[in-house]
């Protein structure tokens, strides 16, 4: 697609295009290049997801950790009963 209206194809010469009017296509066995780039994909978008999985964790460890010391602090800076 063209963002300029100037260069965007009119419909008349879309319909005129071998990838639509004619077989263009479907002449050539692309499965293999195509099966590959989804591989690539998929892999590229586990590893993302691996990453940001382990960046959540992470931040959660950091609260946790934040948040039990602040406690103990707390607890710590209470005074105990007397008995």
């Amino acid at each position: 697609m063209c963002v300029d209206v100037e260069k965007r194809y009119t419909c008349k010469q879309a319909l005129a295009h071998p990838w639509i009017s004619g077989n263009a296509a479907s002449n050539k066995n692309i499965h293999g290049t195509v099966s590959e780039q989804l591989k690539k994909n998929f892999a590229k978008s586990r590893w993302k997801q691996a990453y940001h999985a382990t960046t959540v964790i992470r931040q959660m460890q950091k609260m946790i950790l934040s948040s039990s010391s602040s406690s103990r602090n707390a607890n710590a800076q209470q005074p105990k009963p007397q008995q």
